[in-house]
């Protein structure tokens, strides 16, 4: 296995690579004394919501 060095720019192709098959997925903002805990502000990244269920999608892309 060859180990490459993390680089500005392979991350930069890399997000190029798999732009294209990601969704956003929203942020959604909530107070956690809603739910039966403390009243606390909680941000929740809803990454349910890509198109694999999970945010797991650039485990089927081509390594570049």
């Amino acid at each position: 296995m060859l180990h490459e060095s993390v680089t500005p720019e392979r991350i930069s192709s890399a997000q190029a690579l798999i732009r294209p098959h990601i969704r956003r997925t929203p942020v959604m903002q909530v107070d956690l004394g809603d739910f039966g805990g403390p009243a606390l502000p909680v941000a929740l990244k809803l990454e349910l919501l890509q198109h694999s269920g999970s945010f797991r999608p650039a485990a089927p892309l081509p390594a570049s």
